[in-house]
């Protein structure tokens, strides 16, 4: 476990002392560095490739998982134009190289996360909507929906999604949560009705 947080902060100070930016190319991006450890498992897990000249290489899923990570950072140091730019970068990366449609739903997903957090719900909804497009079935898009239309005081579109939600992923992450906000969109509803 060790090794793969000295790799993390080796590439981590690589990148930062070079200013480097992966962005939405297509080509192998290669890291040189000179001074690796051994980690095969943990490599594979991070979608990194060694070879035999102290090169690691990151693979396609590697450079995407990046760019989402480096935009969830920028977004926690308020920096949402940069977190907004990666998460741009990662789809059209995305797009560019054929992935699935569950991933850009996930990518489209994160993106719209970022984004409602600079208020800008039409932007916002595009975006979860686009991930739906891709994968009716990606229950995280549908819990996100439903949290925007909650926000937009839109309660019955909203207590739709958390319940699309809660059929799609029953035991899912937000499971919990999704039927505390239906629980309370109906008192809400029963309250303005009666």
């Amino acid at each position: 476990m060790r090794s793969g947080w000295i790799l993390a902060c080796v590439i981590c100070m690589s990148l930062s002392m070079n200013n480097w930016h992966i962005s939405g190319q297509t080509e192998t991006t290669v890291i040189h560095i000179t001074c690796l450890v051994e980690f095969p498992e943990i490599a594979s897990q991070n979608n990194i490739i060694l070879d035999d000249h102290n090169c690691i290489t990151l693979t396609l899923f590697g450079r995407i998982n990046f760019l989402t990570r480096h935009a969830q950072q920028y977004a926690l140091a308020f920096d949402y134009d940069s977190a907004i730019g990666d998460m741009d970068g990662a789809i059209e990366l995305a797009e560019a190289n054929d992935v699935s449609d569950t991933q850009l739903a996930e990518l489209y997903t994160l993106r719209g996360e970022i984004i409602f957090l600079i208020y800008e719900w039409d932007r916002v909804l595009d975006n979860f909507n686009t991930a739906l497009e891709l994968d009716p079935d990606y229950a995280p898009a549908y819990f996100q929906r439903g949290i925007l239309y909650y926000t937009m005081a839109q309660r019955e579109s909203a207590q739709a999604d958390f319940q699309h939600y809660l059929e799609i992923a029953p035991d899912g992450d937000d499971s919990a949560e999704a039927q505390r906000y239906i629980d309370s969109i109906q008192i809400e509803l029963e309250a303005l009705g009666g």
